[in-house]
């Protein structure tokens, strides 16, 4: 806390472009220290950079009212289009790459619309405080080999707000892989989505993880990036 303190008057004579670099560096630097999980050895250090980040966001005060903006399922994503949007997830399978402990692939156009649809824009913005705008980050994501997951980090800028649809999760047994949110003073929240739920979060400022899956579990997902529309924009919007 006394590192954060002093920090605070060159923090505010940043330019929006210095406070960005910095965030990232930040956010490189936070993401080396969680290999082992949020009570590592280098869990201090983890929270102090976690609240540098935070201090560099002009939108603060909007991340820490919610750390979880939205969840549910969307109206506007019908039957049909999650029928389609699984479909293109498993077809995609094939062609994923390994990233560290999961699976990725390019997301496929139907998600890429919805990504950019009037609709989700709306409800991001809404929900998270922010006029937002989509980054064009749209990927399928499977964790479905025994041992994947992500361990706990922050976002880069591309998906400071981040939506995450869940496609499909079969698990083997009770205690199935979820979402995980460590907001900053507060209890972690553990976020179980059925498919075709959503859940839209400040993925660039709130540490979280996804538990990793079972022998036998298997999780597909596809992944939505949103951020601000620019630093002059980074205004609460009507609630």
């Amino acid at each position: 806390m006394q590192l954060t303190n002093a920090m605070q008057g060159l923090l505010q004579g940043l330019s929006a472009a210095e406070r960005t670099n910095l965030a990232t560096i930040f956010t490189l630097g936070a993401n080396g220290l969680t290999e082992d999980g949020v009570a590592s050895r280098d869990r201090a250090t983890f929270e102090v950079a976690a609240r540098l980040i935070l201090e560099l966001r002009p939108d603060k005060a909007v991340i820490l009212e919610n750390a979880i903006c939205w969840r549910g399922r969307p109206s506007f994503v019908s039957d049909a289009d999650l029928v389609e949007l699984r479909a293109d997830s498993q077809a995609a399978r094939g062609s994923a790459v390994l990233d560290s402990t999961h699976f990725v692939a390019k997301a496929s156009s139907r998600a890429f619309e919805i990504a950019s649809s009037q609709s989700l824009v709306r409800l991001v913005s809404e929900s998270s405080g922010l006029s937002v705008e989509p980054t064009g980050v749209v990927s399928f994501i499977y964790y479905d080999q025994a041992g994947q997951g992500i361990a706990p980090h922050i976002d880069a800028e591309q998906t400071s707000i981040n939506v995450i649809m869940m496609l499909s999760h079969d698990s083997p047994t009770d205690r199935a892989s979820a979402l995980v949110l460590y907001p900053l003073d507060k209890e972690p929240e553990r976020v179980a989505l059925s498919p075709g739920e959503i859940v839209v979060f400040h993925a660039g400022a709130i540490t979280h993880e996804r538990e990793a899956v079972s022998a036998g579990e298997m999780i597909s997902i596809v992944s939505f990036g949103f951020r601000p529309t620019g630093a002059e924009s980074m205004r609460t919007v009507s609630r």
